[in-house]
């Protein structure tokens, strides 16, 4: 998942000049509409589809737009990376509501302090309409409340909320995770009685294939899986070189058919939530865990892809579609997979025939991923992760667990994109109306920024920016490094977010010309859909045409912005929270960073061991020796000098300060 990038000169397109390099006065004073993302650290920018350029608008120009309103923008000026906007009106509001901490100012005067870090720090907040709810007589300072956006018409006026409910007491991660939840608007989990309806749901019977039950047949997931939605087994063929490997997903679709309604809810969430410490699932628990999940010893239905692959060149050299009755042998966690990729020799209570499918399907997977290599130049980056670790019974966070992408890892996904681009090419071919994955190419000028940047840190580019070969052979010089991470981070703000679209399109990033998701029904509904198509297709019924298609998947890409950002918005607060409680038991809380960004207003600095961006204020920036700057990369060690989990702010101090 891409955070969105914070660099306000980093954006797509390029404004018409004239020969003399001026704007050209045409646009100038043009008004247009779109819809505006405001970044925390101040500006925003306009998306209109009246405008192949985004339009930049600087803080003091946005007029108490928020993120996601609708607005009228002038275009002020242009320069080499596009239009200069400002807003002259807000046309209809993205969110109505805001969520943060109650307190009062000096003055004694009441206000909300918003969790969303786009929203001005301080609303004022009042409670005298006649539609707002009265407050509860023990409402204090730090308290988690919802309040109604009051929208100013005038220029210069500010922004007010009127207080409608309080949310939770502060303190305990579910409170920080009601608020979050609030916050970004995600649906509530199932009730009972939903849970209850969906377990008596029957499946829809046809006829299906049933796989050989002398095939082993492995899911691989992570240690604390709920859901279990994909499953993989393997057969080798000596006569031929090859084997064919199956990829068998949960078919969700018989249960949630088009316009049932578990079809509904799950269109509704759009996404699995995995916050740290909760699951909002997409589909009643009793369907995503239970009926739904390829488990262990139980026949399961299943929506197969079978590829035949050679296992020298690692080349796919046909594909298969059914619906099946699969059996799971054994369920493994990815340290399990791996511990035996990295001891094959050691002993094991698995059985061989498991361990063997293991170690042939990471042989075949490995093949593979060295094909795409050579011939698709896929984005190489290092995935890494630090996940907070949370009792959710006894309300604590545990600690916090890096986890870095490896070898059983790889085994998964090589087969994934494998069955994801077999369904997302027989949809092209055979017409039929679905939802593609795609991801456009990156800017050039936010490229070459950022290669200007990696410069100062002494890296060097050879080649074409647009070529992926020699973007990967650049970024491979930062693997040695210290400072890889943030190298990774920066490069990765030159991208645009994954979308998704009714009309096949490269994916940049995998480098693929045609993918779609397909192996994850379970928790995401562009899948879902995917699996009604496929099936109405199979049985000759009507299907989704290409407008309903179009309207899902834009719809989808909206709720995978919003699902995302919560996700990082609890995460954040969840670690900042646990360091807080470790200054408050006065463990000394020191690191080893990497400066992110110099700014104005101090430092940057992200903490590799962390997996966050904390920030050292302008005053309290050491000196370098010699008359040398701080720059991009740069390793600084730094101790926590105040934690705020309701912002999500960390701010740091040099180590010995």
């Amino acid at each position: 998942m891409n955070r969105k990038r914070s660099n306000p000169r980093s954006r797509t397109g390029t404004a018409r000049r004239s020969k003399s390099g001026r704007p050209q006065p045409s646009e100038q004073g043009k008004t247009i509409s779109g819809t505006i993302s405001v970044h925390p650290r101040g500006f925003g920018f306009v998306t209109s589809e009246h405008s192949e350029k985004d339009l930049f608008i600087p803080p003091h120009s946005l007029n108490n737009a928020l993120s996601d309103d609708q607005v009228l923008v002038s275009i002020q000026s242009e320069d080499a990376r596009g239009p200069v906007g400002k807003v002259e009106k807000i046309l209809r509001r993205g969110h109505s509501e805001v969520v943060g901490v109650f307190a009062f100012d000096a003055a004694g005067e009441a206000f909300i302090q918003p969790l969303r870090q786009e929203i001005p720090e301080n609303v004022p907040l009042s409670f005298a309409s006649e539609k707002s709810q009265p407050p509860p007589s023990d409402l204090e300072e730090g308290d988690w409340i919802e309040a109604s956006l009051q929208h100013p018409d005038g220029q210069g006026q500010a922004l007010q909320a009127e207080f409608t409910r309080r949310i939770a007491k502060p303190g305990a991660i579910s409170a920080d995770l009601d608020a979050i939840v609030a916050a970004f608007d995600l649906t509530p989990a199932y009730s009972a009685e939903e849970n209850r309806a969906a377990a008596a749901c029957q499946p829809v019977d046809i006829e299906r294939h049933k796989l050989d039950d002398k095939i082993v047949l492995l899911t691989i997931d992570p240690e604390d899986a709920k859901d279990f939605d994909d499953a993989i087994s393997l057969q080798v063929n000596p006569e031929s070189g090859t084997a064919t490997v199956g990829v068998h997903v949960a078919d969700v679709a018989a249960y949630a058919t088009p316009d049932s309604e578990l079809e509904k809810g799950a269109a509704l969430r759009g996404f699995t939530a995995y916050l740290p410490g909760r699951t909002l699932h997409m589909l009643p628990p009793a369907l995503a865990a239970e009926r739904c999940s390829l488990r262990q010893g139980a026949e399961n239905l299943a929506h197969s892809v079978f590829l035949e692959i050679d296992r020298e060149t690692g080349e796919v050299l046909d594909r298969r579609r059914c619906h099946s009755r699969v059996a799971v042998t054994r369920r493994l966690s990815f340290d399990q997979a791996q511990a035996i990729i990295d001891r094959p020799e050691a002993k094991t209570e698995l059985p061989e025939p498991v361990k063997n499918t293991v170690l042939e399907l990471h042989r075949l997977a490995e093949t593979m991923r060295r094909r795409r290599q050579e011939t698709e130049h896929f984005l190489e980056l290092e995935s890494r992760e630090v996940r907070v670790l949370c009792d959710e019974e006894h309300e604590q966070i545990t600690g916090l667990k890096p986890a870095t992408a490896a070898a059983a890892d790889h085994l998964v996904e090589e087969f994934m994109l494998a069955a994801n681009v077999a369904v997302a090419c027989e949809m092209r071919d055979r017409k039929i109306p679905g939802i593609y994955r795609i991801h456009s190419e990156p800017d050039p000028l936010a490229l070459r920024e950022f290669v200007e940047w990696a410069g100062e840190i002494g890296l060097r580019f050879k080649g074409k920016l647009e070529n992926r070969f020699h973007i990967n052979r650049f970024l491979a010089q930062a693997k040695p490094r210290h400072d890889r991470e943030i190298i990774n981070s920066m490069f990765l703000r030159t991208l645009s977010r994954a979308t998704y679209s009714a009309k096949p399109a490269p994916h940049y990033g995998l480098g693929k010309e045609s993918y779609c998701h397909f192996t994850s029904p379970i928790r995401r509904y562009t899948d879902l859909v995917v699996h009604q198509q496929l099936w109405a297709a199979d049985q000759g019924e009507a299907a989704r045409d290409q407008k309903a298609c179009t309207a899902i998947a834009s719809r989808c890409t909206i709720q995978e912005k919003n699902n995302d950002e919560a996700y990082f918005a609890a995460l954040d607060r969840m670690k900042i929270r646990y360091l807080q409680e470790l200054r408050i038991r006065g463990e000394r809380l020191f690191y080893e960073g990497a400066v992110l960004k110099v700014g104005g207003d101090g430092l940057l600095v992200f903490i590799p061991e962390l997996g966050i961006v904390g920030k050292i204020p302008k005053d309290q920036i050491p000196r370098k020796s010699a008359g040398r700057v701080w720059r991009g990369g740069n390793v600084i060690y730094v101790t926590v000098d105040k934690a705020d989990p309701i912002r999500g702010r960390l701010l740091l101090a040099p180590a010995g300060t």
